[in-house]
């Protein structure tokens, strides 16, 4: 009797097939994360301000919120939107309140601790009731639904999780407590609809044939490549051959911090990334240009080279190196933070169906009023004029991008003065200035470099 072959392709979370490239990404930023939404006119609360503990129906609103803002930046770049599926709100709302209760960060459970859902994201999700494997985001210690997206889009591999261009389902978590280092958590847990169908049929084996394993909440269930192949060509033969981001004439912040995995091990402060994402349904057609990635800072309408800290591909990034003969994305990373209240250009070259094409756009970061800048610890010699009702913001640019992890000030003030102090982000301060004397003096120290600022209080 001839022996019947059946090939069976074990899947690894390092596939080739984009939905399980980002599988798990966890978001610890420090302060220096901003998002691009705030209004600094009428500035935000940031992580150090304290957040307010949601009543479960407060958290459902703000995860809502949260998928309407996905979807609004997916679609912004031409991407489908996500339909909220039951079982991945369940699954990620348990991590949440897991990560809350137990004062942890991470992707995975412990067995034996409160809330315990399961071990994993794709088994918390498997016991929600989903049929599929998932990839999840996560985000900690944010007051608003945006600020959580705006942080996880202003890293690499969550925005490209996020940016995903064969998932068309999410579910979204949220808890807060407002107590010890982890006071807010969101959850974020994505994926396949149509890949989700095919792990509830019974699928056999044909000779010949190639398939998955380890896809489906039946561990063995098996997913034939091209039903595999299909599932996800459903959605993403709809969406553009490639995105970039940020997009065009978007507003960003000016800086990248860290993210889990953290791509710049040596660096924990620099500028916002710019990627360009290629569509599987497309690999085949698109080539990038090797070490066409560049950015400027357009500057009285002339471009400035913005120098880079890295440069990388999903086949050269360190923490996956996925085995392939194409990437599927490029990113770029700036070397120091960008400037606030500034216009940028990103310019990528690529072939598409044998052309050669050059991208181009532009974006800016967000406009401070009142802004000083301070390049070294020396503060200022003269004292900065402010006025009772006014705002200041003082930004102390760090030299490369190694900067202090910590931030924090010391004021010192005569006691009838009220001054509200906030930090925009790591390396940004803000000052509302609510009563005070002409004449009074405000000091102001920026202790990660102990550089004194000091204030004078004018008509």
């Amino acid at each position: 009797m001839a022996m019947k072959l059946i090939l069976i392709v074990l899947l690894t979370l390092l596939s080739l097939f984009g939905m399980f490239h980002l599988f798990n990404f966890l978001l610890t930023p420090p302060s220096n994360n901003l998002a691009s939404s705030q209004d600094f006119s009428k500035f935000k609360p940031s992580r150090e301000q304290g957040i307010p503990v949601l009543t479960n129906e407060q958290a459902r609103l703000q995860a809502t919120q949260a998928k309407t803002y996905i979807n609004q930046l997916r679609e912004s770049v031409g991407l489908n939107h996500l339909a909220t599926n039951s079982a991945l709100n369940q699954s990620a709302k348990n991590h949440a309140n897991y990560s809350i209760i137990n004062d942890i960060q991470g992707h995975f459970q412990q067995e034996g601790m409160p809330n315990f859902s399961g071990k994993s994201p794709t088994e918390r999700a498997f016991i929600a009731g989903h049929q599929a494997r998932v990839s999840e985001v996560i985000s900690y210690n944010r007051a608003e639904a945006s600020l959580f997206v705006d942080d996880l889009m202003s890293t690499i591999y969550h925005r490209i999780s996020l940016l995903d261009m064969t998932i068309d389902q999410i579910g979204i978590g949220i808890s807060t407590d407002n107590k010890g280092s982890v006071k807010s958590a969101f959850v974020a847990n994505l994926a396949n609809q149509q890949l989700a169908k095919l792990c509830s049929k019974q699928l056999t084996a044909t000779a010949g044939e190639r398939y998955y394993k380890n896809i489906c909440q039946d561990k063995q269930a098996i997913i034939p490549a091209n039903a595999f192949l299909n599932a996800q060509e459903a959605i993403s033969k709809h969406n553009p051959p490639v995105i970039f981001w940020p997009a065009e004439n978007s507003t960003v912040p000016p800086v990248f911090s860290e993210e889990t995995p953290d791509p710049l091990p040596d660096c924990n402060v620099s500028g916002y990334p710019a990627h360009i994402q290629i569509n599987p349904f497309y690999k085949s057609k698109i080539n990038l240009v090797e070490n066409s990635f560049k950015m400027y800072e357009i500057k009285d309408g002339q471009p400035i080279k913005v120098p880079l800290v890295a440069s990388m591909t999903d086949l050269t990034d360190h923490n996956h190196q996925v085995k392939a003969e194409k990437p599927s994305w490029y990113a770029i990373f700036p070397k120091q933070r960008l400037n606030w209240g500034s216009e940028y250009q990103a310019v990528v070259q690529y072939l598409e169906f044998g052309k050669f094409k050059t991208l181009k756009w532009n974006f800016n970061t967000p406009t401070i009023p009142n802004l000083t800048v301070f390049l070294s610890s020396t503060g200022n010699k003269s004292p900065l004029p402010i006025k009772v009702g006014e705002s200041k913001a003082l930004y102390f640019k760090p030299d490369g991008c190694v900067a202090p992890k910590k931030s924090n000030m010391q004021t010192t003030v005569a006691e009838h003065i009220k001054l509200e102090k906030n930090f925009i982000d790591g390396q940004t301060i803000q000052l509302n200035l609510k009563s005070a004397n002409v004449g009074d003096i405000i000091t102001i120290k920026y202790l990660p470099t102990n550089t004194l600022v000091k204030l004078k209080v004018i008509k």
